[in-house]
């Protein structure tokens, strides 16, 4: 019984972690996604700290329609933006781009 139990949890967890690691792949992609629609063909001049600005402005936003995807934002602008910001100009795909940022 223990051991039907202890393989259960296990089971339950690693199906919790991969469907936020899934909704964490989607808030990326949407993040990436809006962005270049934001700026257009124009992207591929914009500089890192433009890029930063932006950034700066447009996460806090997020969190009307869910903390976690303004913590997404943050995390993509935090934690990788050399991969992030140099994606974004070389026009990558939004999964392409959220992979390159480990969130997918």
């Amino acid at each position: 019984m223990r051991f039907l139990l202890t393989t259960v949890s296990f089971t339950l967890l690693a199906l919790s972690s991969a469907q936020k690691g899934g909704m964490m792949c989607s808030f990326c992609m949407t993040i990436v996604a809006n962005t270049q629609d934001a700026y257009g063909p124009a992207i591929v001049n914009t500089t890192d700290l433009e890029l930063l600005r932006y950034f700066r402005k447009e996460c806090p936003r997020y969190a009307v329609k869910s903390t976690m995807l303004a913590g997404e934002c943050e995390y993509l602008v935090s934690e990788h933006p050399l991969v992030f910001f140099r994606d974004l100009r070389h026009g990558k795909s939004p999964l392409d781009t959220c992979t390159d940022c480990e969130s997918c």
